[in-house]
């Protein structure tokens, strides 16, 4: 048998959250949802809410135990809001618009395009207002700008609904060919917003010498 749950959302900071990105884990009986189960989330009115969802562990008869919610919800100060997850009977496939041109991925929000520029740890967003342009940059001890080289394009990791997630990876390289540090860069668009989450994680290729060894 199959049920629905709840998620009460509570906003106690006093201010406006507008679109801000949530993720939840939501426990499951056993045997209540086979594996592969779609889930859905619906407001108060009954209006879908778009989510992302992704079952962390099962059961040892392959139900569901654990499952994460992501998706965006807008709250007014001190609002509490219940959202309701049950399953879904048809999942609806994603139309999310990524292309691939001459310069890089193109990846399409409600807010305006997002370019990933062709392997380089480089995007640009088109919206309403001029173009933004974020790019990944590195200087040496000396201050002197170091320039990337990538292991290959932009590879796109994850889409869904609620976000299209992309990383990059290569190194940096100083001014005299000598590589200084790798990188590896990952993004997370959010497509109703184009609100871009970016980690960058950056690593010493040269192994730790400590006088006198430890």
């Amino acid at each position: 048998m199959t049920t629905s749950v709840d998620i009460v959302l509570k906003e106690e900071s006093g201010i406006h959250r507008v679109s801000e990105p949530l993720s939840v884990g939501i426990p499951f009986a056993k045997g209540q949802h086979p594996a592969g189960t779609s889930f859905q989330i619906k407001d108060a009115n009954s209006h879908s809410v778009p989510a992302a969802f992704k079952s962390l562990c099962h059961w040892p008869d392959g139900s569901v135990r654990w499952a994460l919610a992501e998706f965006l919800y807008s709250l007014n100060p001190h609002q509490v809001e219940t959202l309701t997850v049950s399953e879904q009977p048809s999942p609806k496939a994603s139309a999310t618009s990524i292309t691939q041109t001459p310069r890089g991925w193109a990846i399409e929000t409600e807010a305006g395009d997002l370019l990933l520029h062709k392997a380089q740890p480089a995007w640009e967003f088109f919206g309403a207002t001029s173009p933004i342009r974020t790019e990944a940059k590195l200087t040496s001890k000396d201050g002197l700008p170091c320039h990337p080289v990538s292991n290959g394009d932009w590879e796109i990791q994850h889409q869904n609904p609620v976000y299209v997630e992309a990383s990059l990876s290569g190194h940096w390289i100083q001014a005299d060919e000598a590589r200084l540090a790798n990188f590896n860069c990952r993004l997370r668009i959010y497509l109703q917003t184009g609100l871009t989450n970016i980690e960058m994680q950056i690593h010493n290729p040269k192994r730790a010498r400590h006088p006198g060894g430890l």
